[in-house]
């Protein structure tokens, strides 16, 4: 079973994504900020981060370069998932480090191909 860390700070978006994610049999936990994530992520070793990119207390692209820096982290995939749709948004999720740049609102069907598509060979 795959372990999904959502970091979202919007309720509803969070709910969303964990009802369906459970539904397709992955273990998720949950965040609405980042001060928790790096802790979070060398607890669990979630096979997928699923990141917003304007949290409360901290930039999600901020979060994925300190994930990416650290050697033990950074192998674990990283999706953006947010409202901005500016080509340049997703030119500097890019340089950060991120693995995808989803936007919302989303299709809950084209969305969890390109999410399967992150998590390892090994996991369904």
């Amino acid at each position: 079973m795959p372990t999904v860390l959502i970091v979202e700070d919007h309720q509803f978006n969070r709910d969303l994504l964990e009802r369906r994610l459970q539904r397709a049999g992955c273990r998720v936990i949950s965040l609405a900020e980042g001060s928790q994530v790096l802790a979070t992520v060398a607890r669990e070793h979630p096979d997928l981060i699923i990141m917003d990119v304007r949290l409360p207390d901290i930039d999600g692209l901020e979060l994925t370069r300190r994930l990416k820096a650290d050697e033990r982290l950074r192998r674990i995939p990283v999706a953006i998932l947010t409202a901005s749709v500016r080509e340049e948004d997703s030119r500097l999720a890019s340089a950060a480090g991120c693995d995808a740049f989803l936007t919302k609102p989303f299709e809950w069907a084209d969305l969890w191909p390109k999410l399967q598509a992150l998590l390892p060979p090994s996991v369904p």
